[in-house]
């Protein structure tokens, strides 16, 4: 517990705002009530992060600004005001096509979040965020979802679910595998893997029938599957600085291929 507790103390470093009971338990030893205050403090205020992020005119309430997140009581009062707020304007948040939260520092994505059924495009770029949870799934209208610049390690299966996603942007994270799942995105057109962990793509990733650009440069990938002849409509295809000793015949199969990179590879 101490090393999260030093951990989550580095993150608030990071972050511009020094409220008054932050600076305190800076000066303490460690403690799991410290530890505890500090993560209270985080949650709370991942969750007025995406109020200040709600377009005003689905919510008439002045515009907050981190710098107003001063202590702990204040902080966590206001974001159970605004958990509130979504239970009872329900109406208010159907509104809500699109949700933009890059460059937050967030570390998670608060349940709010996924209460904005109609979103169609969610950017959650230039983040710190590790895990996407499940409810992910709940987004079926969302169209675009970029989670550039974060430090992804996995996507759930869930992530099947996104029926009309068109832009799935994944580039630099730590991502290691793709659920089969991806496959079931018939609608995707762009898919960005650039700068992963990459060792394999999924076979069922030949499923994407209306896939026009995939780049998944700088990964480490060691084989390319063969149903990757599947994808018909694929324009552009980018293998640059991977591990890669061959591609699959099935390569031949795609007539609409206007651009393949491949270079650097062993």
């Amino acid at each position: 517990v101490q090393e999260k507790f030093n951990q989550l103390k580095k993150h608030i470093d990071m972050i511009k705002v020094k409220p008054t009971f932050i600076r305190s338990l800076a000066k303490e030893e460690f403690s799991l009530e410290n530890y505890l205050s500090l993560k209270k403090w985080l949650k709370a205020r991942d969750t007025l992060i995406v109020w200040c992020a709600i377009p005003l005119k689905c919510v008439k309430m002045h515009k907050l600004h981190v710098d107003q997140f001063k202590d702990l009581q204040t902080t966590v009062e206001m974001a159970a005001k605004f958990g509130k707020w979504c239970i009872k304007k329900s109406h208010k948040i159907k509104e809500i096509t699109w949700l933009s939260l890059e460059n937050k520092h967030l570390k998670y994505l608060p349940r709010e979040v996924w209460q904005f059924y109609k979103l169609k495009k969610l950017n959650l770029e230039y983040n710190l965020i590790k895990k996407i949870p499940k409810e992910v799934g709940k987004l079926s209208k969302l169209k675009v979802l970029n989670l550039r610049n974060n430090q992804l390690r996995g996507l759930p299966r869930e992530i099947g679910k996104l029926s009309k996603l068109r832009i799935l942007n994944l580039q630099n994270n730590q991502l290691r595998e793709l659920p089969r799942e991806i496959g079931k995105l018939s609608k995707l057109m762009d898919l960005n893997l650039e700068n992963n962990q990459l060792r394999e793509l999924p076979r069922e990733i030949g499923k994407l029938s209306k896939l026009m650009l995939m780049n998944s440069n700088d990964n480490r990938l060691k084989i390319l599957p063969r149903e990757v002849g599947g994808l018909s409509k694929l324009r552009d295809l980018n293998l640059e600085n991977n591990r890669l000793r061959e591609l699959p015949k099935e390569v031949g199969k795609l007539s609409k291929l206007q651009q393949l990179k491949a270079g650097n590879n062993r």
